[in-house]
């Protein structure tokens, strides 16, 4: 019977925790890990032998340390462990002598190791999946930036963005800013370098339009300035003083046109005539884009 109790209570537990929520972020399934790791360390205290206690703890201490690794690398790692568990639970018996261990329980953790193992491979796939489906056009990019800004003065709200900005990592530890929610995304560090060099982009677009109107503006592909800048290498309070000081700048020019050179235009690859006001409104669009993305982030923590 241990082997359908474990099927069956490692789904309600899976289950339970997609419908609370619990594991929307990143922590539930290493945790899970840990606890069912160190599962054989109370038995061995129960059978009251020292040997097994000793090597028990060893094994466990692996599991701990790819529990900690899927974590704050990549997930799959957990998934895999959760998978070695189960072989683990089934071969036991054979290499650790431990009397606390009950009858039932390697049967039982097979079974729910196993499962387990397999909903968070499922979950992973999935999130992949939508990653991939979600996937917008440049203009369907660009007309959910423009649903963001609506009748709100683009530079005002590109004024406040990095205040906004500051009050959301004031408190985060650096472990948390540097964490890539998922393999290929962005930390939360990584997405304040990104507003940095995009901000330094801008700056030369406004100033290219404003000084030879029709310009053409080229595009760039921004996981290779990622690559190029290094932002894994960068400190959250530097790549967000970067992006303030570039965006004074700007503000700063701003308060300078004249009617008529907001009107001045250039030819952007990918969104075609844009002028230097149609610019501004872009990038408070994308600030506000980034900050919702930065909240997720750290709600997910």
């Amino acid at each position: 019977m241990e082997y359908p109790i474990g099927v069956v209570l490692a789904a309600l537990v899976c289950a339970l925790a997609m419908l609370t929520g619990f594991d929307r972020g990143r922590v539930f399934y290493p945790t899970l890990l840990m606890v069912i790791a160190t599962y054989y360390i109370l038995f061995a205290v129960m059978g009251n032998s020292a040997q097994a206690l000793t090597i028990e703890s060893l094994v466990a201490s692996s599991f701990l340390v790819v529990a900690v690794a899927g974590f704050k690398k990549n997930l799959w790692l957990v998934v895999a462990a959760l998978a070695g568990h189960g072989v683990f639970d089934f071969i036991h018996h054979l290499f650790i002598q431990n009397p606390g261990v009950p009858v039932w329980w390697p049967g039982f953790c097979l079974a729910f190791d196993i499962l387990a193992g397999g909903f968070l491979a499922v979950l992973l796939i999935r999130r992949s999946r939508s990653a991939r489906t979600a996937t917008e056009t440049a203009g369907e990019y660009q007309a959910r930036l423009d649903s963001y800004i609506g009748d709100k003065d683009p530079i005002a709200m590109q004024r406040q963005a990095p205040r906004t900005l500051a009050g959301l990592i004031e408190a985060a530890p650096d472990e948390v800013l540097s964490l890539r929610p998922a393999p290929g995304k962005w930390s939360v560090r990584a997405i304040l370098a990104h507003l940095a060099e995009d901000e330094l982009v801008g700056s030369w677009r406004y100033r290219q339009m404003i000084e030879h109107s029709g310009a053409t503006l080229p595009g760039f592909d921004q996981d290779e300035w990622a690559r190029l800048g290094d932002y894994d290498s960068w400190t959250a309070p530097e790549a967000l003083e970067m992006f303030r000081l570039l965006r004074e700048a700007n503000l700063r020019m701003f308060g300078r046109l004249t009617p008529e050179e907001w009107r001045r235009c250039g030819t952007h690859a990918e969104r075609g005539r844009i002028t230097v006001e149609d610019l501004a409104r872009h990038m408070a669009g994308h600030d506000v884009n980034h900050i919702a993305q930065v909240r997720r982030r750290l709600e997910r923590i």
